[in-house]
């Protein structure tokens, strides 16, 4: 009975709800500043669906009760890259070419948080992987 409780209990968010979202197949979805927390009755994703997030965007939680997941739908929440390094121009002949400058820091992930009533779902894959330091270019040319 306790088990029963403390599940009625985490989905009573859920009970009033009356919002959908339905992202169509093959369609890329841009998840705004505006969307950062969704609570759903019903999500649907279609086959081939992307969903993306606009820069500002630093983490995004779901609550859907039915939720219906195609088949080959990304959720890319991956962080930009850092700014490249600076380059250096060419080394006379036989000499050692110079070091590059360091790149930039990229940024974190998104913070993904989905918590579903899973109706169908056929393939989903979540990136939100943070980038790192962009590499330093480093060119060493010289005519043999």
């Amino acid at each position: 009975m306790k088990h029963l409780a403390i599940i009625a209990l985490a989905l009573t968010p859920l009970a009033g709800l009356a919002a959908n979202l339905t992202i169509p197949a093959g369609k890329t979805y841009v998840v705004g500043v505006d969307q950062q927390e969704l609570v759903l009755e019903n999500l649907r994703i279609g086959d081939g669906a992307k969903i993306t997030f606009s820069s500002a965007v630093a983490g995004w939680r779901v609550q859907a009760r039915h939720a219906y997941i195609g088949k080959g739908v990304v959720i890319d929440g991956s962080a930009s890259a850092g700014e490249l390094g600076d380059s250096e121009s060419a080394a006379p002949a036989c000499t050692s070419g110079n070091a590059g400058g360091n790149g930039g820091d990229g940024g974190d992930g998104v913070e993904i948080r989905l918590q579903l009533g899973i109706e169908a779902l056929g393939d989903m894959h979540l990136l939100s992987t943070a980038a790192t330091e962009a590499m330093a270019v480093l060119v060493a040319t010289a005519p043999m």
